[in-house]
């Protein structure tokens, strides 16, 4: 056999070399195979979104129409129909379309038996994703998902809402979590939160189960969401700039899907999310918080300014029934023997939200001022707080304290103190005027809401939604708004009418009883920082104000302002979830 000079045979190199390319072939073979599988999970986890937004479609269209389909199969509901499958016109058909990355889903629900509800035995909501050939956009691949309801589960409700700045998320009444509007940074927690930047979801779209079991309670802060499941553990997803997810994660990366809060054994049974921290009541009944400490938010005694990565334990060692974060201060209503009802609240208190009689932040617990009256519930908006009493001689009425610069605080008060020395802020809790007997109260940015005992809604402080756009000036000469945040249909809240208030209410105004609301028992109210949303005794939900970022959960015309600027409000509640969808990308 004839040698190379290196003393390799030729034969041998030939051989090496087939069988190096061939372990290669077999490599790459194998990472395609991997990462076509990883592609086909993705886009079939897209088509069964897109089924599950069918599904909460029809659920919406069955809950108007007393459970009756208006439906078939040969006219079912797509993302461009109404609630009978007749077509509306300018609607998109995809609730997903991606022109940039050549991607489309979109649903197409029928039912078995859809003459009538004693026949209706199952709903089928298909959905489909399509990939796109880049050099014609004809279909090249697709993917198909199905979602089924029996008529035993057809029936769908809300328990709980929670509003923020640009969305809004609710436990159902099958014990899931949803959201609706712009999700920042994956806060809508679905398969859609995979591509980078915000999406919007004009319909409530199911939250990740990532945990399992069903979900007990939910919250929604600026930029990050949180919720408990059965098991008492605790989940945030979204921004985690500041920790706020609490999963200890030092690089603090944001999640787009829930992450469970690293705990330990501590479990959790209420929880609430604010402005880049969250706090919650463990099944101890004490208060644990985590993320931004600044102003002394989170309460654990701490003057060292930073960020907590996990709970923390609020000082003092009380007891708490409830807890409720603001931007940058927090408050609670203690739960043991000896300060049953009293309020306690701590952090940022530049203008006496704190309700202790002082502006001076607060590291640990520190006792509302307010005298023989106990408190039930409360709530703790951008600067301002709201409570309702508990106790015999005032259960029922409303107290809120903290800056009122914007009539938040209700009382019929526009400053206090002695002039010249007057200020724009209560230190102390002060009374929301009138004779009306409050069972829910929730403080927003520079409003609050409160269904009454005879479960009517009333909102009260500011009107308005600043535009940003400084070139436009309303009759006042201010900066265009968008209006509608207080849900009563004031004179100002068709744009460029002057409004004799300024679009400030210092009393409480009866959100408008009549539409959707018209013959409505309301048992509960959350506010956002520029929208509200209700819930009735049946389990529905009516939203209003501001809905820029669909956090209404239903459609509204936008209204153009000019200079290219378009805003979308409502300034009467509107019923969610709407059997109308559009596209996701608007």
């Amino acid at each position: 056999m004839k040698n190379n000079k290196n003393g390799f045979a030729l034969p041998t190199v030939l051989i090496s070399s087939i069988v190096m390319l061939t372990v290669l072939l077999v490599a790459v073979v194998s990472t395609s195979a991997v990462r076509a599988s990883l592609n086909s999970q993705y886009y079939n986890q897209l088509a069964k979104s897109a089924a599950d937004a069918g599904m909460v479609f029809a659920k919406g269209c069955l809950e108007v129409n007393n459970d009756i389909p208006q439906w078939t199969n040969n006219s079912p509901l797509t993302p461009a129909t109404d609630c009978t499958g007749v077509s509306i016109p300018g609607a998109s058909n995809f609730v997903l379309d991606d022109t940039d990355n050549k991607l489309q889903s979109t649903f197409s629900v029928g039912c078995v038996g859809c003459t009538g509800s004693n026949k209706l035995t199952e709903i089928v909501a298909s959905g489909t994703t399509r990939l796109l050939r880049p050099s014609n956009g004809t279909e090249w691949r697709r993917y198909n998902q199905t979602s089924r309801l029996g008529k035993y589960e057809l029936k769908m409700g809300w328990k709980k809402i929670s509003s923020s700045t640009n969305q809004t998320c609710a436990i159902s009444s099958d014990d899931k979590a949803y959201c609706w509007g712009t999700g920042y940074l994956g806060g809508v927690g679905t398969a859609f939160s995979n591509f980078p930047g915000q999406y919007q979801s004009l319909v409530p779209v199911a939250v990740s189960d990532v945990g399992g079991g069903r979900i007990i309670d939910i919250s929604v802060g600026a930029t990050h969401s949180c919720y408990i499941n059965t098991a008492n553990n605790a989940y945030c997803w979204g921004n985690n700039g500041s920790g706020q997810l609490g999963n200890g994660d030092a690089l603090s990366a944001d999640q787009l899907r829930p992450s469970i809060v690293s705990s330990g054994s501590l479990r959790f049974k209420s929880i609430s999310a604010g402005e880049n921290y969250t706090c919650a009541i463990g099944t101890d009944d004490k208060a644990y918080c985590w993320g931004s400490d600044d102003s002394g938010r989170l309460g654990n005694g701490s003057a060292i300014i930073g960020n907590q990565l996990v709970p923390s334990a609020v000082a003092g060692g009380f007891k708490f029934k409830s807890i409720s974060t603001g931007q940058s201060h927090t408050c609670a209503i203690a739960a043991d023997v000896a300060n049953d009802g009293k309020a306690y609240c701590w952090g940022y208190n530049w203008a006496g939200q704190l309700g202790d009689n002082t502006i001076t932040d607060k590291v640990s617990p520190s006792l509302v001022v307010s005298g023989a009256v106990r408190f039930k519930s409360i709530s703790t908006g951008q600067s301002h707080t709201c409570a309702i009493a508990a106790d015999v001689a005032n259960d029922g009425k409303a107290y809120c304290w903290g800056n009122n610069g914007a009539g938040q605080l209700g009382d019929n008060k526009t400053s206090y103190g002695t002039p010249p020395n007057d200020v724009i802020y209560s230190v102390l809790p002060s009374i929301v005027f009138g004779v009306t007997k409050y069972s829910s109260i929730s403080a927003g940015s520079n409003h609050t809401c409160a269904i009454d005992t005879a479960s009517k809604a009333y909102c009260w402080g500011y009107n308005k939604i600043w535009s940003g756009h400084a070139t436009l000036v309303d009759l006042y000469g201010e900066n265009v708004y968008a209006y509608g945040v207080l849900g009563s249909n004031k004179p100002e809240d068709s744009l460029y009418i002057a409004s004799p208030t300024g679009g400030i209410y210092i009393t409480p105004q009866a959100v408008i009883p009549t539409g959707a609301l018209n013959g409505i028992t309301l048992s509960s109210v959350d506010t956002g920082d520029t929208h509200s949303c209700v819930l009735d005794s049946t389990g529905l939900i009516y939203c209003w104000g501001d809905n820029d970022y669909l956090q209404l959960g239903v459609t509204t015309m936008p209204v153009d302002l000019g200079y290219g600027i378009k805003y979308s409000y409502s300034p009467v509640p509107l019923y969610v979830p709407s059997p109308f969808m559009t596209s996701l990308y608007l």
